[in-house]
């Protein structure tokens, strides 16, 4: 049901009737490169766009780089945005440090995947054993706050759901501004979506 191609870098979350394919990118970003009815293998996404936004300024070696590989910050379909940087997404995470700058980074540290859905002691959430979840370990490019982003697969319902835990090893506190469950970053098409018992 859940995959990673070490050599790609991608995760394949399925369950043979819907389909969500995640890239960890050059730089350690999450991307959404299809997510839909069943797909078994896909296509990396080839995006025209400017040269603008093929280049990044590098904070550790403070240069200007260029992407490795087909990453666009303004085209790129995101799992996770940027907040504070170049991209006008909304973001479904931001995080305030001490020193009052809300930019927010998360790139890709570890991951696992497990049986069953994850548990807690409070809030509305999944139970039983009937799924797969790939849990994403996740470090803020700014501070000392990590992010477990959590993706669950029901085996037999196309139901996916997805949560954060949010932990600060700074050592001063750190506020969470916003923290949305999920982002749908989709290509442009005609779509029937349900979220949250809407259509």
């Amino acid at each position: 049901m859940i995959t990673f191609d070490a050599n790609k870098k991608l995760f394949c979350i399925t369950n043979k009737s819907i389909s969500l394919f995640i890239h960890v990118n050059s730089i350690g970003l999450l991307e959404t490169f299809y997510f839909g009815k069943y797909e078994e293998n896909i296509e990396f996404p080839k995006y025209e766009y400017d040269n603008f936004s093929k280049t990044f300024y590098d904070t550790q070696t403070k240069t200007e780089c260029v992407y490795e590989d087909s990453y666009s910050n303004r085209f790129s379909r995101m799992e996770l945005a940027d907040h504070g940087l170049s991209d006008n997404r909304p973001a479904p995470l931001i995080l305030q440090k001490s020193n009052g700058d809300y930019s927010t980074s998360l790139t890709y540290v570890s991951h696992e995947i497990y049986q069953g859905f994850p548990r807690y002691e409070k809030g509305p959430h999944v139970v039983g054993e009937n799924g797969e979840t790939l849990c994403i370990l996740l470090k803020d490019e700014f501070s000392e706050t990590y992010v477990k982003y959590n993706i669950s697969i029901s085996k037999d319902a196309d139901i996916v759901v997805k949560n954060f835990e949010i932990t600060n090893k700074n050592k001063t506190p750190v506020n969470i501004l916003r923290a949305m469950s999920y982002e749908l970053d989709l290509e442009h098409d005609k779509r029937d979506i349900t979220a949250n018992g809407i259509i």
